[in-house]
C-alpha cells in the first residue's frame, strides 16, 4: 500500500472528515512553527535533533519526518534500528541516532544503514568496531551517560576506559556525548542543576584525560522549556515540543498543538432514567437524558478507556461522556443542548468555539503523560493539512537508497 494512501495530505486547511466519521487532523504548518519556536529559544547555531520514535509519537513517521527534513532539521533520534531504516527508506539523509539499547544482531543493519548507535556498554563498542571493520566503513557512535535513569546509559566510571578504546580505533568516530536529565521531567530545577553539575564535572575529567570533546547535549523538550541552554551544549533532542505537547507547564513562546481529534454524532435519542450506559455495573442514568452517540471509542484512541471524567465538545458545549467509552463509539450527555442532529462535529482533542480540550487536560484526567495521547490506533485515520507540497510525499519506499551501505 502506498504511503500517500495511508497518510493522505489535503491542501485545503479546513477539516475534512468526508466518509471517515472519526479522524486525527494533523497541522504540518504548526509542526514547522514549533520547530521555529524551539530554534528561537536556543543559541544561534544549536543543532536540533527531532525525536521521531514510535511512529513520530503517533503522528505518522512517513509524513512527519520528510516535513521536518524540508524544514531543515539537523538530525533524527529513533529508538531502534528498524525505525532508523524506515527513515532511510524514505530517502532521508540526515544523521539518525539510535537511542535505545541494542543487541549484537542489530549492529550489521545499523552500520549498513548509516545509522549512529548509542553506546552504553563496553561490549556494544566491541560489536560496532567488529562490524565497521567487516563492512570497511567508519561508524559514528554516541555515548549516553547514566546519571540515574534506571541504568539507561554508561556508568560514568566506565566513560574514560571506553573512550581509550574508542578513540584508538580508526573505524570509529565519536559523534557526541549526552545525558537524559530526570529533573526536567519532574520540573525540578534543583535536580536539573545537580545533574548538570555532575555532567560538567565528567566532561572536565574527559578533557583533563586528553580527549577532545565532540558534540555535547543534555536537554530534551522539558529541559528546553525549563532551563537555559548550557554553554557546553551544541545540540538538543526535541520530541514532545515539536508536536505541541507540554511535558511541564512551561514552553517556548509560539508552541501550538499539532493534532486535533474529531468525530461525528451518529445518533441522538432520549433515554429514560435507569438506562445502562456501559458494560460495567453501576453506570446508569438517574434521570431522563438526551444522549449523543459519537463515532469514536477506545479502539481508536486508547486514552478514552482511562479517563475518570472524559468529555467532548459539541456545538461549543462541553458534554460529559456517559459511562465508559466502547471500542468504536461513546455516549455523551447532550441534555443541555437545545438542538443537536446527526452529523454534528464532536471534538475529542482540540478547540471548538471558545472551549478547548488539550492533550495536557486528557493526560491529567487519565494520569498518563501527554505523549501517550497521540499514540492512536491505525483504525483512526490521520488527515494532514498545511504541507508545503503534498506532491513531494513519497508514494512508497524506494527499492534502494544511496545512504544505505552494502
Amino acid at each position: 500500500m502506498a504511503v500517500k494512501d495511508v497518510y493522505p495530505i489535503n491542501r485545503d486547511p479546513s477539516p475534512v472528515l468526508g466518509s471517515q466519521h472519526a479522524q486525527a487532523l494533523i497541522h504540518l504548518d504548526r509542526l514547522r512553527g514549533n520547530l521555529a519556536a524551539v530554534r528561537g529559544a536556543l543559541r544561534p547555531g544549536t543543532r536540533v535533533f527531532a525525536v521521531v520514535k514510535a511512529d513520530a509519537y503517533g503522528f505518522g513517521l512517513p509524513v512527519i519526518a520528510p516535513e521536518l527534513s524540508r524544514a531543515g532539521i539537523d538530525g533524527f533520534v529513533v529508538s531502534s534500528a528498524d525505525e532508523g531504516l524506515a527513515l532511510r527508506r524514505l530517502g532521508l539523509t540526515e544523521e539518525v541516532m539510535v537511542l535505545g539499547p541494542f543487541l549484537e544482531a542489530d549492529v550489521a543493519v545499523m552500520i549498513a544503514g548509516n545509522l549512529s548507535p548509542t553506546l552504553s556498554s563496553m561490549d556494544q563498542l566491541q560489536w560496532v568496531e567488529r562490524e565497521a571493520l567487516r563492512q570497511g566503513v567508519r561508524a559514528r557512535v554516541h555515548i549516553r551517560v547514566d546519571l540515574g535513569l534506571g541504568g539507561q546509559g554508561l556508568d560514568p566510571g566506565y566513560v574514560l576506559p571506553l573512550l581509550s578504546k574508542l578513540c584508538a580505533q580508526p573505524c570509529l568516530e565519536w559523534a557526541s556525548i549526552f545525558v537524559q536529565q530526570v529533573g526536567a521531567y519532574r520540573a525540578d530545577l534543583a535536580l536539573m542543576n545537580h545533574e548538570s553539575s555532575d555532567f560538567h564535572a565528567l566532561l572536565q575529567r574527559i578533557k583533563d584525560a586528553g580527549f577532545e570533546l565532540p558534540l555535547v547535549h543534555s536537554l530534551s523538550s522539558p529541559g528546553v522549556s525549563m532551563a537555559q541552554q548550557s554553554a557546553t551544549d551544541g545540540a538538543v533532542r526535541i520530541g514532545s515540543l515539536l508536536y505541541g505537547l507540554r511535558m511541564v507547564d512551561a514552553a517556548p513562546a509560539g508552541i501550538r498543538p499539532v493534532m486535533e481529534i474529531r468525530a461525528k454524532v451518529l445518533d441522538v435519542r432520549m433515554l429514560e432514567a435507569g438506562t445502562a450506559f456501559s458494560y460495567e455495573a453501576g453506570f446508569n442514568s438517574a434521570q431522563r437524558l438526551k444522549v449523543a452517540n459519537i463515532s469514536i471509542g477506545f479502539g481508536m484512541a486508547g486514552f478514552l478507556s482511562m479517563s475518570s471524567n472524559p468529555c467532548v465538545l459539541v456545538r461549543g458545549v462541553r458534554l460529559p461522556v456517559l459511562g465508559r467509552a466502547f471500542m468504536n463509539n461513546l455516549l455523551a450527555d447532550a441534555s443541555e443542548l437545545p438542538y443537536l442532529e446527526r452529523g454534528d462535529d464532536a471534538v475529542v482533542l482540540g478547540a471548538q468555539g471558545e472551549l478547548e480540550i488539550t492533550a495536557e487536560d486528557i493526560a491529567l484526567a487519565c494520569q498518563i503523560r501527554p505523549t501517550v495521547v497521540p499514540l492512536l490506533s491505525q483504525g483512526l485515520a490521520r488527515h494532514y493539512v498545511g504541507a508545503w507540497d503534498a506532491d513531494h510525499v513519497h508514494r512508497g519506499f524506494p527499492v534502494a537508497c544511496p545512504t544505505l551501505r552494502t
